[in-house]
């Protein structure tokens, strides 16, 4: 019996011990599995750290990008107004300078025309004091040749009646003579 009560005790303490290094097993186990998970859960959160690190310096990045394109399209935007505006205000100055230039011309046009219609007047009253003129030196020419013609005519009867007298006593001599 106290054989069996030592070996009883033997495999109680065989099982004791089993138990015990099976319960240190256990233990440096899930020590090591919590240590692992430890580990694992810091380097997850240093990963998440370094992704939100780098999602927030990409992130600056993008926004700084956002705002240096904003900031050149207005630039971009406002040098194309300014143009705009620039070229609205030399076309609306070329327009006013072409429109007096147009009045220019237009009363240039006048002007000469005034000018040419004066001139033509001044020539009509000059051709028509001509032509007057001309009518008076015509009928005068015309009274002074009527006169010649009538003087001519005149000399001509008193040279025809001389003539006559001259060959009537003419005759009258020959008459006179041969009776």
């Amino acid at each position: 019996m106290a054989f069996l009560a030592a070996k009883m005790s033997k495999i109680e303490e065989a099982s004791k011990k089993r138990e015990e290094q099976a319960n240190n097993f256990i233990s440096q186990t899930r020590e090591a599995l919590e240590q692992k998970m430890e580990a694992h859960i810091e380097k997850r959160e240093s990963f998440i750290n370094d992704l939100k690190y780098k999602l927030k310096d990409h992130r600056e990045s993008v926004e700084k990008t956002r705002l240096s394109l904003e900031m050149q399209r207005n630039e971009v935007r406002n040098a194309v107004e300014e143009k705009y505006k620039t070229a609205i205000a030399q076309r609306n100055e070329y327009k006013k300078k072409m429109l007096d230039r147009l009045k220019e011309h237009e009363e240039q046009v006048q002007r000469v025309q005034a000018g040419m219609l004066k001139k033509m007047n001044e020539l009509e009253s000059q051709i028509q004091s001509k032509l007057e003129l001309a009518q008076k030196r015509r009928e005068q020419l015309e009274r002074e040749q009527l006169e010649k013609l009538r003087s001519h005519e005149h000399r001509a009867e008193m040279v025809r009646q001389n003539k006559e007298r001259l060959s009537s006593e003419n005759d009258e001599q020959q008459t006179a003579s041969s009776g």
